[in-house]
């Protein structure tokens, strides 16, 4: 990994680790605030970006205080373009929540997320983009599902944009599942020019929230 994308994952790691020691402090003078964080083992499929099926670790944390709420994720996966010989992915994100109606949120998102393959030849793809977002959720004590629309970013050439639907979903005490599902758009290099693609990403993953 490279000193930057390492760079930006430690940080996501450290505003987690952060977020949940301010919530653990916060949590014992505020009645009104409730905290959660958890952590899954993912399988990771984008064949229709170009990625073979990968496995990863997903890390979050959220803190409520009356009807607004914060969260925060990070991510990395074991997942490579299809030709190269080794890769991974890696991503994180930001959510801040209002709820305006019983169980029901409006929601702010931003997102960051890259890449990097390495060929047999020795060459390398590597690349990141960030995405602003919104979109609605629904938040139980046993369901966690939003739809988020990610406008197109402009930091890579190909001008990522995506809709994400999501849930976190309790099976038992502690252990919750998890799935989410992407379509993307991006701008593709062809040889009559630059068209605009789409592909479908499916996250699914079980782990340990409390």
């Amino acid at each position: 990994m490279t000193h930057k994308r390492f760079t930006y994952l430690l940080i996501f790691i450290i505003s987690i680790l952060l977020n949940l020691s301010i919530l653990l402090a916060v949590s014992r003078a505020e009645s009104d605030f409730s905290w959660h964080a958890g952590g899954y083992v993912t399988g990771d499929f984008a064949s229709g970006a170009g990625y073979s099926p990968g496995v990863g670790i997903l890390a979050e944390a959220q803190g409520r205080w009356k009807f607004l709420e914060l969260k925060v994720g990070a991510s990395t996966a074991w997942q490579k373009k299809k030709r190269a010989s080794f890769g991974y992915t890696w991503s994180g994100s930001a959510q801040l929540r209002g709820f305006f109606y019983k169980d029901f949120y409006a929601v702010g998102a931003y997102g960051i997320a890259g890449y990097e393959s390495r060929f047999d030849s020795g060459a390398i793809w590597r690349k990141h983009g960030d995405n602003v977002g919104f979109g609605l959720g629904w938040e139980t004590d046993y369901i966690d599902l939003n739809l988020i629309t990610y406008l197109k970013e402009n930091s890579s050439p190909n001008k990522v944009a995506y809709t994400s639907l999501s849930v976190r979903y309790r099976m038992w005490e502690y252990i919750w599942a998890m799935g989410s599902v992407k379509r993307m758009t991006y701008d593709q290099m062809t040889s009559t020019g630059m068209e605009r693609w789409d592909a479908l990403n499916m996250t699914v993953g079980i782990g340990v929230r409390w």
